[in-house]
């Protein structure tokens, strides 16, 4: 072992970076040229929501995948269809940034570090041919919302007469949810008429939204040459996708009402974010495509690598997919503070959780005692040493998800999971004092209303 504790030969494999901070220059990130050049989907990954340096570092990857390597595409843990908004600016300049944001279902987004992303997004593409814009596209389908809308501009544009006969069952799919754990389990779910959602409700309203889908589906299908005469076919196959998102988001509904938001849950919603980031690239005709996402989504799941096809995180299905042209970089840290949700009050409050230093037995321990500064760890070169294997098989990373604030809560190292590193990634930066997200003032007038 070295003095900082790392196996042997493991130090080889480690290079510092000058900042987590975006400031135009990416040289230091150089260390990751030779994984990337030949990848066409790159994971950039973080150990749990509400962390800063996470945000503004995988900001300055991102910038290089551009620069560097040539990426147009971006895509989001978020919803699909909620965000065209964010596209339309970073694209064509169209509206501002924080109104784009605030299309967004999720509150992790609406942050200082991901405006000032989109903002230099914009700034890249100003000027440029439009066929050498990024591109930003959200991969999730957890909204039956925003398809709805979607799909309603669509259909009042080119098909109104049958847009009257489903119009009151597209606004049933708009209500359709399964209060869950993030929801204030204290108050009961309503919705906006203040009526009391109950399981036969839900259940009720996903069978009337899968046939309005089926029903949707054969329409789209027969008319599709007038509706592409009436508009194009990129606005056909972009409303096609919106009514692919409302049967995914449908799906999860039913698995959420059914099983909760476990296992069969979560992989579900990984093998549709897949699909979605396959659309994508077919949607655009690129291949290269960065994806921001929690580490725990971008794994490639080798506990998983040899089960059935449609199991395990949505690493797996782009480790399955794209094989050595999928590169999975985690983002991890030492210590420091990360923004959470408190929703156990009437109104949703925001408190900062501090973050406890790993264990020094452990490799982010190791890491931390060994530098002050952001650094990065090759996992392949790191890997091809017998005397670090079994230390890269068994790591244990952060736990994760720590959105919800719990008083009780010590937010470090809290489980004995356990992930081998030599499959899940293939480079980890290390960042070893991290600062928690700053949200946009919507996130908190929202949250007052």
């Amino acid at each position: 072992m070295t003095q900082h504790g790392l196996p042997d030969g493991i130090e080889e494999a480690i290079d510092p970076i000058d900042t987590t901070e975006f400031r135009g220059d990416t040289t230091d990130l150089s260390v990751v040229d030779d994984q990337v050049s030949e990848a066409s989907v790159v994971g950039l990954g973080e150990a749990a929501h509400g962390l800063r340096d996470c945000s503004t570092l995988k900001h300055r990857l991102f910038a290089r995948l551009v620069t560097e390597h040539g990426f147009r595409l971006f895509g989001m843990e978020t919803h699909l269809s909620e965000a065209l908004a964010i596209n339309e600016y970073v694209v064509h300049g169209e509206g501002d940034v924080e109104t784009a944001l605030e299309t967004l279902k999720f509150w992790i987004w609406q942050t200082e570090a991901v405006k000032s992303l989109i903002e230099w997004m914009r700034a890249f593409n100003e000027g440029r041919p439009l066929s050498d814009r990024i591109r930003f596209y959200g991969l999730d389908a957890q909204s039956t919302n925003a398809p709805v809308t979607e799909l309603t501009a669509f259909l009042e544009a080119v098909d109104p007469a049958f847009h009257e006969d489903v119009a009151d069952t597209l606004e049933i799919a708009r209500n359709v949810h399964q209060p869950h754990a993030t929801d204030d389990e204290n108050q009961p779910h309503t919705t906006d008429d203040d009526t009391a959602v109950t399981d036969d409700v839900v259940r009720e309203r996903v069978d009337t939204v899968e046939t309005v889908v089926a029903d949707l589906t054969d329409q789209f299908e027969t008319r599709k040459a007038e509706y592409v005469d009436a508009t194009s076919e990129r606005a056909y196959q972009l409303a096609s996708r919106h009514l692919r998102v409302l049967e995914q988001a449908t799906d999860l509904e039913a698995i959420d009402l059914e099983h909760g938001r476990g296992v069969e849950y979560s992989r579900t919603r990984d093998r549709y974010m897949g699909e979605n980031l396959a659309w994508v690239r077919t949607f655009e005709e690129r291949d290269r495509i960065a994806v921001w996402a929690a580490d725990a989504h971008l794994r490639k799941g080798n506990d998983h690598r040899d089960g059935p096809s449609d199991g395990g995180p949505l690493g797996y299905h782009l480790d399955r997919r794209f094989g050595s042209e999928y590169c999975a970089l985690a983002l991890e840290f030492g210590r420091g503070s990360v923004q959470t949700i408190d929703t156990g009050g009437d109104t949703a409050e925001f408190p900062v959780k501090e973050l406890r230093s790993p264990p020094t037995d452990t490799l982010l321990g190791a890491l931390f005692d060994q530098s002050s500064e952001p650094c990065y760890l090759d996992l392949g070169a790191a890997g091809e040493g017998d005397s670090v294997t079994a230390w890269l098989e068994d790591a244990q990373p952060h736990s994760g998800a720590v959105l919800s604030y719990d008083p009780e809560m010590e937010v470090g190292l809290e489980s004995d999971h356990r992930v081998d590193l030599t499959w899940e990634f293939d480079g980890l930066f290390f960042v070893p004092e991290t600062d928690a997200a700053a949200p946009l003032p919507m996130v908190f007038a929202r949250a007052t209303e």
